[in-house]
């Protein structure tokens, strides 16, 4: 089961499971192109479900696939996303599958261009309809639903990308060294440091601070950066990082790990729990853009507030692409 038992019982739903099975072939290096699951050994099946082994032809793997959970909401978050993708793609992020439930149509203009451009891939989304799927109706069945996207996207290109990073909408992993431009120069330089220790690593992550849009600088603008530019106009944040590493987000190597979570990964091959070597906090950081939130962290953010322009790096590049963006999109009247 892709939940631990002391994280609470899901008794009201149905939890997902992660199955596995010998493939009969493998002496003679062949690979099933179908296969049927049954509930008990002989029964006859009534399911075919379609093997997706997708290998690239030359052998080669690309770098960092972000995997984005079913996003459920009527927001006209169109523009957040644009900005978004378009700092994605200057970190060096090679594909983002995202999973829709329900999204504005705006959203959905926007992914499908992104979809031409071959940068994101849509994936629709729909869980039986006599699960209680609201975070209001039942937390466990709401926290475990995102886990079959996250697995489906997992196992769909394992053989495609070396990390898998799960991520929302309102948050990326940025590299904070001025020379570091990309995630692979962040990865790098955490190997580097972890080399001396001669062991094996199955996941990188990276901890979360928060960029609160409430605070005492809300209504300050910046002149040439767009306030509707979250990511790029929020330049305050949270003195700490969050404890206990929560909230954080991960680098997960897609030859080392086997079930995934939000956070962390659940298990990996290894005989011993899985490992994992913190990305150093000089090195890099979730910045984790929210509009408010009332944990003390938020509280103390929001009260002192510490000033961060890292991103601004990027700043000439991220404007360009957003106005180029929403030129061919013909979303507004006037451009930003």
């Amino acid at each position: 089961m892709l939940w631990p038992k002391y994280w609470g019982v899901n008794d009201k739903g149905a939890s997902p499971y992660l199955i596995s099975c010998t493939n009969p072939f493998y002496s003679r290096n062949l690979i099933p192109q179908y296969i049927s699951i049954v509930e008990n050994e002989c029964d006859h099946a009534n399911n075919i479900l379609e093997i997706k082994n997708k290998r690239p032809k030359d052998g080669h793997k690309k770098h960092f696939l972000v995997s984005v959970k079913g996003i459920d909401f009527v927001d006209d978050v169109s523009l957040l996303l644009i900005e978004w993708f378009e700092i994605l793609k200057l970190l060096g992020v090679d594909k983002v599958e995202v999973f829709v439930v329900n999204a504005h149509v705006n959203v959905i203009r926007v992914l499908q261009f992104y979809q031409s451009e071959k940068f994101v891939t849509i994936k629709y989304l729909k869980y039986p309809h006599e699960l209680p799927n609201k975070v209001n109706e039942s937390w466990h069945q709401w926290s475990q639903n995102d886990l079959v996207p996250y697995h489906d996207s997992f196992y769909e290109n394992l053989y495609s990308y070396e990390f898998m990073v799960p991520l929302d909408i309102d948050e990326f992993i940025m590299p904070v060294k001025h020379e570091d431009r990309t995630w692979l120069d962040l990865v790098l330089r955490t190997i580097n440091r972890f080399k001396e220790k001669h062991e094996e690593f199955d996941a990188f992550p990276v901890t979360n601070r928060y960029f609160l849009l409430k605070s005492i600088h809300e209504n300050e603008t910046i002149e040439g950066i767009p306030k509707k530019l979250r990511f790029l106009s929020n330049i305050y944040r949270a003195a700490n990082f969050t404890p206990n590493g929560g909230n954080a987000k991960t680098f997960m190597r897609t030859d080392r790990v086997l079930a995934v979570h939000n956070h962390f990964p659940f298990s990996c091959i290894g005989p011993e729990n899985c490992r994992w070597f913190i990305v150093n906090l000089d090195d890099g950081q979730l910045s984790h853009y929210r509009i408010d939130c009332d944990n003390p962290e938020c509280k103390e953010s929001k009260a002192n507030p510490t000033k961060d322009i890292t991103l601004w790096k990027y700043k000439d590049e991220i404007l360009e692409n957003v106005n180029e963006t929403l030129k061919r999109l013909k979303f507004f009247d006037k451009i930003l």
